[in-house]
């Protein structure tokens, strides 16, 4: 059984393939390699495999750093899922406060849990944003 990889046209790895499980559906300009480096392709998750077509030659080369659009999508996604939680903490106590229903202590928390969603609303308005975040504390 021959094992085999293929590469995006940058070089970067993109399918492994094994003779005896996918038979003739290899693509024509997937490249022949040992068993060891099949398997290191797959154990070896720290950077990015890559053929350099000028020499041929098969590496693992660091994963690089990712960019600010990145670290953007991240960040507002992690906003996203906070905002969540906390909308979900603070419906019952409007509700209470809309139904005059509230207590003290209930009106207290709502206060808190509306300071922190407004300054999580606001995380990608700080200076070091996406890179450097200071995420805020949910209430207790």
């Amino acid at each position: 059984m021959t094992k085999f990889i293929a590469f995006a046209v940058d070089g970067a790895l993109t399918a492994r393939y094994d003779s005896l499980i996918n038979g003739d559906d290899i693509p024509p300009d997937a490249v022949s390699v040992s068993d060891e480096l099949f398997v290191s392709t797959i154990n070896e998750l720290d950077g990015i495999w890559m053929l350099d077509r000028s020499s041929g030659l098969i590496e693992k080369r660091p994963t690089p750093p990712p960019t600010d659009a990145q670290l953007a999508a991240a960040a507002f996604a992690h906003r996203d899922q906070l905002l969540a939680a906390a909308a979900v903490r603070i419906a019952p106590l409007q509700d209470a406060v809309d139904l005059s229903m509230v207590t003290d202590a209930e009106q207290q928390l709502l206060t808190r849990w509306q300071s922190y969603r407004v300054c999580v609303s606001r995380v990608s308005q700080q200076a070091g944003f996406p890179k450097a975040i200071d995420w805020p504390q949910a209430p207790a």
